[in-house]
């Protein structure tokens, strides 16, 4: 009998990495960001995640065009690939499970608020790494990971499961608004509207947009801005050098013009937005790990 000439298809060796992200990302589409489920698969992605950062990539500075601020790049230790810029004094490159459990978990009162922002940064840079290093040009999944992640933490705090659209008042038409998380604490409390994202360039106008619909439908304080981003940082390929790329200019239009924005939390703080809290109208900028302090008093209302 002669051999058939078909080819035998061989089938691509698993991605552990991919594989839980798949889990991670179905598991919270089918039962919101809240449940305990998702932080155990959270939790594992992050060991994943890191344990595959230590192991097969190797650091390299970059030329940092931030001023007070350097960077670096996890390199592949096989082919060619390269990550995205990686803050050197916030990624921890050695947190273990327990650390990451305890950021997960918001039980944190034993840490300073700077060990926290550490922290809290190595565990959300550490899927959209491992995943530079596995596959080029994927800007989906780590938008996608930084959601359900700071979804899960902010739902686990305020202890209630978000919504992601809302229905907009119309005397002709049923509709819904979708939007980022939108938290509910219940009547004569405001709620909470999220957006998050990996980094913000000119398109953040829809958070502030987004907010003066909400507040067009319900009124002025009763739903309350809350963005969290993770950096703005752009790695130059040519020269290898990282820039911040921010537009206070126009954030403060925005927060002028179109809405106000009542808290804007960053993993990596761009220092041009930190000084924007300083002067009128007075964008409230601040690392992330200042809402675990005031997680209580951004629940019951606006705040100075």
């Amino acid at each position: 009998m002669e051999p058939s000439s078909e080819r035998i298809q061989v089938p691509a060796p698993s991605n552990p990495i991919q594989s839980q992200y798949k889990r991670l990302t179905e598991l919270a589409r089918k039962i919101g960001v809240l449940p305990p489920e998702v932080g155990s698969e959270l939790l594992t992605l992050c060991d994943l995640c890191l344990d595959f950062i230590r192991t097969q990539s190797e650091m390299a500075e970059l030329t940092s065009k931030v001023p007070g601020k350097r960077y670096m790049m996890a390199r592949s230790k096989i082919g060619t690939r390269a990550s995205r810029p990686i803050n050197i004094d916030l990624f921890n490159i050695g947190l273990g499970r327990g650390g990451v459990q305890q950021v997960l978990s918001g039980d944190v009162g034993n840490l300073s608020e700077s060990a926290l922002q550490r922290d809290l940064y190595t565990v959300a840079m550490s899927y959209p790494v491992a995943r530079d290093l596995a596959a080029s040009g994927d800007r989906k999944s780590p938008g996608t990971y930084f959601e359900v992640l700071i979804g899960h933490i902010v739902a686990h705090i305020f202890g209630v499961s978000p919504t992601t659209s809302i229905e907009i008042p119309s005397l002709d038409i049923e509709n819904t608004l979708p939007t980022d998380f939108i938290f509910s604490f219940g009547p004569g409390e405001p709620r909470i509207h999220m957006p998050t994202k990996i980094s913000t360039r000119e398109r953040v106008v829809q958070a502030w947009a987004h907010q003066k619909v909400l507040e067009g439908m319900h009124g002025a304080g009763r739903f309350l801005g809350m963005m969290v981003i993770l950096t703005e940082t752009n790695k130059q390929e040519s020269s290898g050098s990282v820039v911040e790329v921010c537009l206070p200019g126009q954030w403060a239009a925005y927060q002028m013009y179109i809405s106000r924005m009542h808290r804007i939390y960053y993993l990596d703080m761009p220092t041009k937005y930190e000084a924007l809290r300083l002067t009128y109208p007075f964008v409230p900028v601040w690392p992330f790990s200042r809402f675990f302090r005031e997680h209580a008093e951004i629940r019951s209302g606006p705040i100075d």
